[in-house]
């Protein structure tokens, strides 16, 4: 694939890797370096991450919730040795969806009630009540239905 003729690799030198992209070297933390590529009719995502200067095995499996072994699997890596600028594969079994929703219970705006002082009753922001109903500003009204989060 790379027509490489010995075992030898450079640094800064691109290598083709079946099924992942690169991510570009930006001086980000590694958990900022690493980019999903969407890999269809596959229940893994693949990506890449390039090794910077003071990185280790360990430390980069760590960052990214993987075992050094998986990366020295991935990579077909014989020993815990890196270099600066190698480029290592990483796959990642894709994960269940977050569960995003936000458990609210009812409630009836009563006289005198405000969105700040509701907010500070059930424990929340009045950020939190106005995105939660689809408010535009903190005006609410006697008898108005209001869903908190719970």
């Amino acid at each position: 694939m790379n027509n490489l003729s010995s075992d030898r690799i450079f640094i800064g030198q691109s290598l083709k890797v079946n099924g992942t992209v690169a991510a570009p070297v930006t001086g980000k933390p590694v958990q900022e370096a690493v980019r999903p590529v969407q890999q269809p009719a596959q229940e893994s995502r693949a990506s890449a991450y390039t090794v910077k200067a003071g990185d280790t095995l360990s430390g980069i499996a760590r960052s990214l919730s993987v075992t050094v072994n998986e990366l020295k699997e991935w990579n077909q890596l014989s020993s815990d040795i890196i270099f600066v600028n190698q480029r290592l594969s990483i796959q990642k079994a894709d994960q269940k969806p977050v569960d995003n929703t936000i458990k609210v219970t009812s409630y009836t705006v009563q006289p005198g009630d405000t969105l700040s002082h509701l907010a500070r009753r059930f424990n929340t922001t009045a950020r939190e009540l106005m995105t939660v109903n689809s408010l535009s500003t903190d005006l609410i009204f006697v008898n108005q239905q209001l869903q908190l989060p719970q």
